[in-house]
């Protein structure tokens, strides 16, 4: 009788154990392929604005500067959990054609904040300082 009410137990706690994965995985998915969706379009770098992100919906982010030069990189997001529970999202370039950049050179940020006209992105290497963007 107890090693029965122990099995319950135990497929209780595994059941509910796989429904919070799920869950978790489901609210991170859908706050992810916000995110995603959030960046798409031009961004003017506050500090200077004549250097403009442009993010596509098809996977691509053109740095333009002011005196012309286009540099081509694919761009992804992704996240993960802290220690503490706490979602941290990521910005990851690979140059394609860049005059500062070899092709296949990572270049990574962390999104500090992306609203609808404001974005903030943080270096990781070398840790320097946020850089914010408002939505053109």
């Amino acid at each position: 009788m107890k090693k029965t009410i122990n099995k319950a137990v135990l497929k209780i706690v595994g059941i509910t154990i796989i429904i919070v994965i799920a869950g978790f995985t489901i609210y991170q998915s859908q706050w992810l392929q916000d995110r995603k969706q959030n960046i798409i379009g031009t961004w003017a770098c506050d500090s200077a604005p004549n250097w403009k992100l442009e993010f596509t919906d098809s996977g691509i982010c053109f740095w333009h500067s002011s005196d012309g030069t286009i540099e081509e990189f694919t761009y992804s997001i992704s996240s993960e959990f802290a220690p503490n529970g706490s979602e941290h999202t990521f910005l990851k370039l690979i140059a394609v054609s860049s005059d500062v950049y070899d092709p296949g050179e990572v270049v990574e940020y962390a999104i500090n904040s992306l609203g609808d006209d404001k974005m903030t992105l943080e270096t990781i290497q070398p840790k320097l300082s946020y850089i914010y963007f408002t939505r053109e």
